[in-house]
């Protein structure tokens, strides 16, 4: 380890002051702590052998208000420190014992920002493999209708797409799903079972002690015959007989609590409801028989939490493995991301990228469903002619690539893809960052993967790849389209803009990109987006080329409404010209 790194992080290590201790195990300490009179934070001291750098390095990219903020990390000789922003408020376990069941408005909207908070992690690839009561903290904002949850301990998180030999934590009794008791691998389905168990917690007051499926079938025997099944399908024993995305069950939680009755086979199709949805369907299921109960403290979900009536989610979801078949491609691309900036070095970009030839390999996400939305509303037809899918794969271009390798070997990386043609759709665009040493062998292969390019639609997206070994060479190839994820269109891309845009430092030796964002026009896109906002920071130097970049996620805002952001860049960069870039995610 750098003599000069190590001192730099002791005198950061010694600057916190430790208000009290949390938390000590095997794998650590968690200590609540604050600097120069700012804080709390919560600072996690973990045995160097027993760090997994990775699970944090993606959490730092998720930048999501109902999950913590990485503030900082670092390493000492023995230990690898992470300090993270400290949740305040009372669990739903302490909220539940005090206040007794929750109503369905407010267990709906629980169990909606959950599952937001989880589709951003799983789509950095992780897995939290410990979402329980004790683990979800009543948010606080200054403004009405704040953040309704805060997601909290990732002790348990992995990459699985990284750890897929890793013995499975058992997580919290009752709550974990089966395959953490030793059945077979996690992934992000794991995260959905604890969802089903939290709410039926929720909405009856009834721990799961037994943790046997007859006692939840009991438990949830006089909430509405709806509700009853979306929860009995999230808690299924068999990961693919559940849903199979977290949007999916929000979908149909959110139906089935406004009185919907969703069948399990056409749950992945129905519409996320709004906040007034909500509302208004609480009449709907109380004439069922669910016991309302007086209001709770837990606040109420953000207003860019849960999407408005322009911007809901109708992409058909097909279960199995189509769905968990992108959280590992999207989980490849990130699972490096901000590891050790500190001690980054980045060599200058190549610049402009020639078009890459396809690469066949390129088609591991072939198998990922399309979301092709609303048709009428969109004016897309689905399913595109051989025709139209090879037009569709002439049309993306590659415009503009950049790369370099950091002192750890990985891979920053960033480029634009542009869809040339005027009436095609392409769903789900691909491309891979193919790393080769001198001799022209491959040493790492990673796809990302890109939400529906409408025609003329120019996306930006940066991240990091490979695994660690570096690269000599990196080549971008543009994956082949599927059948189904083109289709023509005469629908449009959201519009954004940007502004005040400017490179800060902290005073740990990082740097990010902060501004501004506003939706200036919404478009088609927003049927079938995520709910957020990709922002993609790019520094030029004098000649062009693309010397450091970043990219960050933020919920959605409303058309017209502007929100601030934070880019963390993946190297440190304090001078150069800035350019930030949005898209609809």
């Amino acid at each position: 380890m750098d003599e000069r790194a190590v001192r730099r992080a002791m005198s950061i290590d010694d600057a916190y002051v430790v208000e009290r201790r949390l938390a000590k195990g095997p794998d650590g300490t968690t200590e609540l702590v604050s600097i120069d009179g700012a804080g709390p934070f919560v600072r996690r001291r973990m045995p160097i052998a027993r760090a997994r750098r990775a699970i944090w390095a993606a959490l730092a990219d998720c930048q999501d208000p109902r999950l913590p903020h990485v503030r900082a990390s670092y390493e000492l000789p023995d230990e690898y420190v992470v300090v993270l922003d400290y949740a305040e408020g009372e669990t739903l376990a302490d909220l539940v014992a005090r206040e007794g069941a929750l109503s369905c408005s407010r267990t709906c909207e629980l169990v909606v920002d959950l599952c937001g908070a989880l589709s951003v992690l799983h789509a950095h690839g992780l897995v939290h493999r410990d979402v329980a009561p004790a683990n979800i903290v009543g948010g606080k904002s200054d403004t009405p209708g704040g953040v309704a949850v805060h997601l909290i301990d990732f002790g348990n998180a992995c990459l699985p797409a990284l750890e897929q030999e890793e013995e499975n934590p058992q997580g919290t009794w009752g709550f974990a799903a089966p395959e953490q008791h030793g059945f077979t691998q996690v992934d992000a389905r794991a995260d959905l079972y604890a969802v089903g168990r939290v709410a039926a917690f929720a909405l009856t007051g009834a721990s799961p002690e037994g943790n046997t499926q007859r006692e939840l079938r009991d438990h949830v025997a006089h909430l509405p015959e709806a509700v009853r099944a979306v929860i009995e399908r999230a808690c299924a024993f068999e990961p693919s007989a559940r849903y199979q995305s977290a949007e999916e069950l929000a979908r149909a939680f959110s139906a089935a609590c406004a009185g919907e009755a969703v069948p399990a086979e056409d749950a992945a199709n129905s519409d996320v409801l709004t906040k007034d949805a909500v509302s208004t369907g609480v009449a709907a299921v109380t004439s069922q028989g669910a016991a309302e109960v007086p209001p709770t403290t837990l606040p109420q979900p953000s207003a860019q939490a849960a999407p408005s009536a322009g911007q809901r989610w109708s992409a058909k979801c097909i279960v199995g493995v189509c769905v968990i078949a992108l959280v590992a491609v999207v989980a490849i691309a990130a699972v490096a991301l901000n590891m050790n900036q500190t001690q980054a070095n980045l060599i200058p970009s190549e610049g402009l990228e020639k078009d890459a030839q396809v690469d066949a390999d390129a088609s591991a996400v072939s198998d990922v469903p399309a979301a092709t939305g609303d048709s009428a509303a969109t004016g897309v037809t689905a399913g595109g002619s051989t025709d139209d899918v090879a037009r569709a794969h002439a049309a993306l271009k590659l415009v503009e690539t950049g790369w370099s390798v950091d002192a750890n070997g990985y891979i920053s990386y960033a480029f634009a893809l542009k869809n040339t043609s005027d009436d095609l759709l392409v769903d789900f665009p691909a491309v891979t960052i193919t790393g080769y040493d001198d001799a022209g062998s491959v040493v790492s292969s990673d796809t990302m993967t890109l939400s529906a390019l409408y025609p003329g639609q120019t996306q930006y997206c940066a991240s990091i790849a490979g695994n660690g070994s570096g690269a000599d060479t990196v080549e971008f190839s543009i994956g082949a389209p599927s059948d189904w994820g083109v289709g023509r269109t005469t629908g449009t891309a959201s519009s954004y803009e940007v502004t005040d845009a400017i490179l800060a430092s902290d005073r740990f030796g990082g740097s990010a990109a902060t501004g501004r964002v506003r939706l200036a026009a919404v478009g088609d896109d927003m049927k079938t987006a995520m709910g957020n906002i990709a922002l993609t920071a790019l520094v030029r130097d004098d000649a062009g080329s693309i010397v450091s970049s970043g990219e960050t996620y933020i919920n959605m805002i409303p058309e017209g409404s502007t929100a601030s952001f934070e880019i963390p860049l993946f190297t440190p960069a304090t001078a150069g010209t800035l350019e930030v870039h949005a898209r609809t995610w």
